[in-house]
């Protein structure tokens, strides 16, 4: 009788055992699937931060990479244009890699590829200038002048509104400056007020200074370049750094 009653007890404990088993293997299961709607709800929120913060925009600017060539369409690689872009800081990268890459520009001395830079940094603000750019700078920029329509129709399209600038007025100042003339004569020159003529010499000089640093730009360019820089960043133009 003894034996089978410890037996009986026995048994018992095994099946309390075995329900334990189970019990921590629910209590897995639970814990477990509770993870996992943690883990979703984060990845959904996180998909809505994402939409908030302008990811459908951030596709339309790829989209847009990719049909200028500055990505892969396929692997989102960039090419070596989109590399060219991808060092350059300015408003709208794109468009001064594309105006840069132009090969109209190769080999621009100092002054005109001063004045060529000076066209790319244009505002909103209305500028009038008392003469015009170079006859070669002026050919130049009308020769760019369909890649910047192309380029505004293709932000137009996907709803993409970043600045795409050039400025004959723009140009003509800067060439001036670069040639020498004095910064009495150039405030003379323009309607532009002192302040905002600095602030464009000032960002003329600073797209200058990228361009030796750019890769796959031509090594004509970027000496052109480095020569431009220091005349057109010198005084009271260099006292603003």
């Amino acid at each position: 009788m003894q034996i089978l009653k410890t037996q009986e007890e026995i048994y018992d404990m095994e099946g309390i055992a075995a329900l334990r088993r189970t019990a921590k293997q629910q209590k897995k299961r639970e814990s477990k699937l509770k993870a996992l709607k943690e883990q979703r709800a984060k990845i959904e929120q996180r998909i809505k931060e994402y939409s908030a913060a302008g990811w459908d925009e951030f596709l339309r600017v790829v989209d847009i990479l990719v049909e200028t060539g500055a990505l892969e369409s396929e692997t989102l690689k960039l090419l070596e244009f989109g590399e060219i872009c991808a060092d350059l800081r300015g408003e709208n990268e794109l468009w001064l890699g594309m105006a840069l890459s132009s090969p109209q520009i190769t080999n621009l001395d100092a002054i005109s590829l001063a004045g060529f830079a000076g066209a790319l940094c244009m505002d909103n603000r209305p500028t009038t200038c008392f003469y015009g750019p170079s006859e070669e700078l002026s050919t130049i920029l009308q020769d760019l002048e369909p890649k910047m329509n192309d380029l505004l129709y293709l932000q137009m399209s996907s709803r993409i509104d970043v600045p795409v600038g050039l400025s004959f007025e723009i140009a003509a100042l800067v060439e001036s400056w670069a040639s020498g003339t004095s910064w009495e004569q150039i405030r003379r020159d323009t309607t532009l007020d002192e302040g905002d003529l600095a602030r464009i010499l000032r960002r003329t000089a600073e797209l200058l200074a990228q361009i030796p640093r750019a890769p796959h730009l031509p090594e004509s360019m970027k000496a052109a370049a480095k020569k431009a820089n220091d005349i057109v960043n010198r005084p009271p133009i260099s006292d603003l750094s």
